[in-house]
This record gives C-alpha cells, structure tokens and sequence, in this order.
C-alpha cells in the first residue's frame, strides 16, 4: 500500500501514496502551504520578542539623571527638559540582543539613579550599546539620533 522510500515514516503521512499515485495532490500542496505559513509566522513572533525596549521603568522613578562622555569623562547632570528629551527619545528605541563584542572605549553613558540601582546605557557606537551589562544592537538611524541628542545634551 505504501511505497518503499516512505513506509514507517510517521511525518511523511500526509504524503503516502500507492505506487503510480500523485504525491502532491491538492490537499497535500494545502497542507505543505500550511506548514510553511506556521514557520515563518513562529520565526517572525520569535524576531519580535528577541526585541525589547530600552527603558522598562517609569519617568516618576528616577532620582538623578546624568551623562558621561567617554572621550573626557566630564559629567552631565539633566535637568528637568533635558530629562524628558532623552528619556522620551530612549523609550521610542528598541533594541536586539547580541554576543558581546570586543571594542576599547565609549562615546557616552546615560544613567538614570533610581531609589535602589542605576540603570546604564553605555553607547559604544551609534549601533552598539550596553545596556546593564548586556549587549544589543540598534537600528542606525534611531543610534544616530539619540547620539546626536545626548552630544548636544552633555555638552551644553
């Protein structure tokens, strides 16, 4: 009843056939078209929680806020203005997940002291920050923006 190059093959039942039989027939291109759609639908969802965004606390929360440029090491404290640019700007950013890479050096660190830790998003380059001691990459123009905001910030 089933030929020989699938017989016993559990996965492969919806394609058995009897020898001189069609293997692809309308239900099994349907099926096959199915199962395609399920795997690119699961890789896409996987591609979109692998992605997070960079703050994940409130504006209300955090007691100081700061700047530090890693070409000099001079600080800048954000003021209330400067607070809600950045912070907004930063919330609009999400990022993705990478294995850290070896680099010497930082342009800037945006910390943001909170009652009991200080959140740190050190930007190595416009596209690779570390945030917390985790590495991602950002999308060009969003890294090219918020540096360019932060340059303008720090030196004020």
């Amino acid at each position: 009843m089933y030929g020989e190059a699938v017989k016993g093959i559990g996965i492969m039942y919806p394609f058995r056939y009897n020898r001189g039989e069609k293997i692809l027939t309308k239900k099994n291109v349907i099926i096959l078209c199915a199962l395609i759609i399920l795997l690119v639908s699961g890789l896409l969802l996987y591609n979109l929680h692998n992605k997070k965004s960079i703050i994940d606390f409130s504006k209300a929360d955090i007691t100081r806020a700061y700047i530090v440029d890693g070409n000099n090491g001079n600080t800048a404290n954000l003021e209330e203005d400067d607070l809600d640019t950045v912070y907004d700007l930063l919330k609009t950013v999400s990022v993705k997940s990478i294995k850290k890479e070896e680099t010497s050096g930082w342009l800037y660190t945006v910390n943001f002291e909170k009652e009991k830790n200080t959140a740190s998003i050190e930007m190595i380059s416009s596209t690779i920050w570390e945030i917390s001691g985790q590495w991602y990459e950002v999308s060009a123009s969003d890294g090219e923006k918020v540096l360019k905001t932060v340059t303008k910030v720090a030196n004020k």
